[in-house]
């Protein structure tokens, strides 16, 4: 460390005042600098001067209260505060602009013979323009967007709206539910359909749509009972019975179709024999008719009086014809090939 004498103190802190004193001088230098600067940039405000009475000698052609006078200002007017020329003056005189509307023609003088006539002919154009009106009207209304429509309706019409798509559903849902299950004829349908308290319009409406498109037929219909009926057992009259009890249409071609079990057809080939040994072209309604009594009374063949009657009436209940039913009371069906 070094150590510093008296004279060497003093000499240091002489020199740091004179550094001192030469930075002040500087700033102030620099300050006025920039005042001037500031004062070339902004103009100087006019300055006013006042006259003495003794200047007042060529003032008397003017205004005599005129003491001050004003210098001519050399200041720049700023864009944001000066005025816009007017394009329009309220005092100027108004031109209207060129119009492609024609003039107004006020109307012909008439007798009271004329405005009767044309009042009268008014009234007869009314009464024969109702009708077109209330088709125009209609017109518009269809012309209308789907969206317009639907929002102009009022909550009364947009429920009844909904009430009648959900009544079609259901009705349709009902119909091919019933379908689905088993063949319905067309009047057997419409009685079920009704029966469920449906609209009978409606009803026929979509009978007649399933009848187009296939999905109900009475065509079908028949086969199906003539088949069921034959599974069974049941013979030729039963099988008519079954479209009354069901309330179906019996075409006039019945007994073409039930003769049609007798033949070698596709929509009666499950009951068929198809075997070599079998010596019966189409269905055995002997066969069916022993079957369906051996069901019911057993194997034994009836021998008292009695037991062949109640037999015998059972089997023409079932609807055989009366020869097959007293031929099945001689069979069983282990000796039902000794027939041949």
């Amino acid at each position: 460390m070094q150590i510093k004498t008296l004279a060497e103190i003093l000499a240091e802190s002489e020199s740091d005042s004179a550094s001192l004193s030469v930075s002040k001088k500087k700033s102030l230098s620099n300050s006025n600098n920039r005042t001037d600067s500031n004062a070339n940039n902004y103009p100087r405000e006019s300055k006013v001067e006042y006259q003495t009475p003794d200047d007042q000698q060529s003032s008397d052609t003017t205004m005599s209260n005129d003491f001050f006078t004003t210098r001519p200002s050399s200041k720049i007017p700023n864009k944001k505060t000066q005025k816009r020329n007017k394009r329009f003056h309220p005092a100027a005189n108004f031109t209207a602009e060129p119009s492609d509307a024609p003039t107004y023609q006020p109307p012909q003088p008439q007798s009271i013979k004329e405005m009767l006539a044309e009042v009268k002919r008014e009234v007869h154009d009314d009464n024969n323009t109702d009708s077109n009106i209330l088709s125009e009207s209609d017109n518009h209304a269809d012309n209308l967007p789907s969206a317009l429509k639907a929002y102009l309706r009022s909550p009364e019409q947009r429920q009844a709206e909904v009430d009648a798509i959900k009544a079609e559903s259901r009705l349709r849902w009902l119909a091919f539910y019933y379908l689905s299950r088993r063949e319905y004829g067309k009047a057997e349908l419409r009685q079920k359909l009704l029966d469920k308290e449906q609209d009978p319009d409606k009803t026929d409406a979509l009978l007649d749509e399933f009848e187009s498109k296939g999905y109900q037929s009475d065509y079908r219909t028949t086969l199906m009972l003539i088949r069921e009926s034959i599974r069974k057992g049941r013979g030729r009259g039963h099988i008519k019975q079954e479209f009354y009890r069901k309330k179906i249409d019996m075409p006039s071609n019945i007994d073409e179709l039930i003769d049609m079990a007798n033949e070698e057809s596709d929509e009666f080939r499950e009951f068929i024999d198809d075997s070599e040994d079998s010596l019966i072209e189409g269905i055995d309604w002997l066969k069916l008719a022993v079957t369906a009594r051996t069901k019911k009374y057993g194997e034994n063949i009836p021998i008292e009086q009695k037991d062949k009657a109640r037999q015998l009436r059972f089997l023409q209940y079932r609807g055989f014809d009366t020869d097959i039913c007293f031929q099945a009371l001689n069979y069983t069906l282990d000796n039902l090939d000794e027939r041949f």
